[in-house]
């Protein structure tokens, strides 16, 4: 890795590395998820194609990419080459190994370019260029980023010297660097075995000094196995989360907390109140069904604790927002509150001090299925017979990404542009990512085991 240029501490960056059977598809495409938000780096992404073909085709292997905009590579790469690889190449031809690798990019061929040699492909729009230096290729997709490797090489520039702090002894480690874009210094590393290895851990460093403002203590990990908070059958998406403490000021939580702050607000609820609302597990999901005029969607919605009073008080406010304080229709397992599908699917009840808030039918409440239980059949051999953790999430990523273009044209239906937040992200572009981060997987599910550690696994 110190064969690669070290990022600037303002520049956002991922590094991936292999020690010795080379980044597998399937890890690269791990690491896609942990990333997409900041990095178009799936497979199929057309800028890192032929880099993630070469990177899948095994030996000692990095990758490190950062935006072009930002910083003064956009990808970068170090390989170990093989004896028949050194040959082939001298002579102009692809390495056996190299399209033999089980990755999108097609048939490859090289071309000489100067004192570069350029891979190409029919099914990749954008050229890798290549340049071999006795057991390394160096790797870059413009031709100008290898005066950045020679620096680097006359030691005019500082290498890369990644620390794995994470599971050191396994194969394969990626790093994600955040730049300026947190508030202190923040870095995300991965650990994962070889490429048949479905279990990614993860730990985030700088993760207290970012989350200190949010949170007045940090999160704690709780028991979910008696977790009566409902979960719909068989869930698109399903998260729970032990929230802690927030801070007394609401405008410096994180954006979608203050988004539910501003929406209790409006109910009447006092900051006190949305505080005791907003503290302790809670759980949102997407399953069910609801209806909107002629359109059928999964339904959404979230479990949380409240106390008496703030429960009841919430219940009036809700049912007296919507329906001007006529009576929901009762669902049986839930003491107060109700359901109706008028002006679409609505349910706020409770039960105890357990409140449920969704936009979904009633019928989709039934077989009630508790958070414990859920997680026993899709977790429960990583999480133990106490299913101790902070918090989880699980996406069945074929059923979601089928949903998606029917929840936008939905919500094209209610798009009310006076109250339309300017500055939240397009509709298209937020709908794009998630369909490229997720189209790689089935059931997969993160889990949040210690305040900055856990584990991302691939169930199917």
């Amino acid at each position: 890795m110190r064969l690669l240029p070290k990022p600037g501490e303002e520049h956002a960056y991922v590094l991936l590395h292999s020690k010795k059977d080379g980044l597998s598809a399937r890890s690269i495409e791990i690491a896609s998820m942990a990333t997409g938000v900041f990095f178009p780096l799936a497979p199929g992404s057309a800028d890192v194609t032929l880099a993630v073909k070469l990177a899948a085709s095994g030996g000692p292997v990095a990758l490190l990419l950062g935006p072009q905009e930002e910083g003064p590579f956009s990808l970068l790469g170090a390989m170990e080459l093989s004896r028949a690889d050194r040959k082939a190449i001298a002579e102009g031809r692809v390495p056996d190994r190299w399209n033999a690798s089980k990755t999108s990019g097609g048939t490859l061929a090289l071309e000489k370019e100067g004192e570069l040699w350029k891979l190409v492909s029919s099914e990749s729009p954008t050229p890798l260029y290549l340049k071999p230096a006795g057991r390394t290729l160096y790797m870059a997709l413009r031709a100008e980023d290898f005066r950045v490797l020679e620096s680097v090489a006359q030691k005019r520039v500082s290498g890369f010297d990644a620390k794995w702090s994470v599971e050191r002894e396994f194969d394969a480690h990626a790093q994600v660097g955040f730049g300026d874009r947190t508030d202190a210094p923040m870095t995300l590393q991965f650990a994962w075995n070889g490429a048949a290895d479905t279990t990614v851990h993860w730990k985030v460093f700088g993760l207290k000094e970012n989350a200190s403002r949010a949170f007045r203590r940090m999160p704690k990990a709780l028991s979910w196995a008696t977790n009566e908070a409902f979960v719909p059958a068989s869930p698109l998406f399903a998260m729970g989360i032990n929230m802690p403490d927030l801070t007394r000021k609401i405008e410096e939580w994180p954006r979608p907390l203050g988004l539910v702050a501003s929406y209790g607000a409006s109910l009447g609820l006092s900051e006190s109140d949305i505080r005791r609302v907003l503290t302790g597990p809670l759980v949102a999901s997407i399953g069910g069904q609801m209806r909107f005029l002629w359109v059928t969607l999964p339904g959404v919605m979230v479990d949380f604790e409240a106390s008496g009073r703030i429960r009841d008080k919430l219940m009036n406010a809700f049912w007296g927002y919507f329906l001007m304080k006529a009576k929901p229709d009762p669902i049986p397992g839930f003491e107060s509150g109700g359901a109706t599908d008028l002006p679409f699917s609505l349910v706020a009840a409770s039960q105890g001090d357990r409140v449920l808030l969704g936009v979904v039918d009633a019928a989709s409440l039934q077989p009630r299925q508790t958070a414990g239980t859920f997680l026993q059949g899709e977790l429960g051999k990583f999480l133990g017979a106490e299913k101790n953790c902070i918090g989880w999430l699980f996406v069945d990523a074929p059923k979601l990404l089928k949903a998606l273009p029917d929840a936008s044209g939905a919500r094209s239906l209610m798009n009310d542009d006076e109250n339309e937040d300017e500055n939240a992200p397009e509709e298209g572009d937020v709908t794009e990512r998630l369909q490229r981060i997720l189209l790689p997987f089935g059931k997969v599910a993160i889990l949040w085991d210690q305040f900055d550690a856990g584990r991302f696994i691939c169930l199917q």
